[in-house]
């Protein structure tokens, strides 16, 4: 172009668009360069309509580039919103779902606790029940009717049998 740096910096963002790369360097598109080196020789040598000709098709290409990257841009900003929605839906569900295992635990938790009462109780009942019938006199076994200590004979197999399962 044959132009100082500070020509160039002039023209950037009105003739020039250049972009920046990750490292911070400003790229320009030599399509871009060319055109607008092309448009001044074109002034130097007098061929202002031609200029002005391309200026406008140049403007108006700049016009279609930057509506169609707004429409991509849209299009992203879309994908994400959605794609945002889908994982928020996802965590919605997990978070249910964590909720209703929750309960779950929480109902079995409470069974489990109300049957180790019952076993409790039924034990200290058991104990206590092991324990009359050892105090029983000779006496209170003799008044007994032969079905009575039948009866009496039965409950402390039983009793004996669970006391052998409760200490397995």
């Amino acid at each position: 172009m044959g132009k100082s740096i500070a020509s160039v910096r002039r023209m950037e963002g009105v003739e020039l668009h250049p972009v920046r790369d990750e490292r911070g360097v400003h790229r320009f598109d030599p399509v871009e360069v060319d055109q607008v080196a092309g448009l001044q020789a074109d002034a130097r040598l007098g061929h202002g309509g031609e200029l002005e000709e391309l200026r406008a098709e140049l403007g108006e290409l700049r016009q279609r580039e930057e509506e169609r990257s707004q429409r991509e841009w849209e299009q992203q900003a879309e994908q994400q919103r959605r794609g945002m929605q889908e994982r928020e839906r996802q965590r919605e569900a997990l978070w249910q779902t964590e909720q209703r295992r929750r309960a779950e635990l929480v109902a079995e938790n409470t069974h489990l606790r109300e049957e180790l009462a019952a076993a409790a109780e039924l034990a200290a009942a058991r104990s206590e029940l092991r324990q009359t019938v050892e105090s029983l006199s000779q006496r209170d076994l003799e008044r007994m009717s032969d079905a009575e200590q039948e009866e009496l004979a039965e409950l402390l197999e039983q009793l004996q049998g669970e006391t052998l399962e409760d200490g397995e």
